[in-house]
This record gives structure tokens, C-alpha cells and sequence, in this order.
């Protein structure tokens, strides 16, 4: 129920926002696109979290 609530006011609020988190619930509510810090580098990925992962699978 804390996710839903959390991820409720985030979909509500109106301002940006930065999400970090390593629960895949509430990214796959709240995410528009996934932003990858790696090596210096920041690659922007347009699209949810389902897609994100199905792409990283397809590059392996």
C-alpha cells in the first residue's frame, strides 16, 4: 500500500522529480523514460521499465 500511495503522489505532482529506487513496482508506475549513469555517461532511454529491461535482454 506505501508504494501505491508513494507512487500516487508522485503521478500527481506536478514539478520534476528525480526517482531512485530498486523496486520495480514503483518505477513501472511512475517512470516516463529511465536515465543510465555508466561510466561517466549519462544515456537516456525513452520508455518504460518493461521496455528498458526487454532492451538491455536484446543486447545481451
Amino acid at each position: 500500500e506505501s508504494i501505491d500511495a508513494l507512487a500516487k503522489a508522485v503521478n500527481e505532482f506536478q514539478g520534476g522529480l528525480v526517482l531512485v529506487s530498486h523496486d520495480m513496482r514503483l518505477i513501472g508506475q511512475v517512470a516516463k523514460e529511465i536515465w543510465i549513469c555508466d561510466n561517466k555517461t549519462i544515456a537516456i532511454h525513452r520508455g518504460d521499465i518493461q521496455s528498458f529491461k526487454m532492451d538491455m535482454r536484446a543486447a545481451m
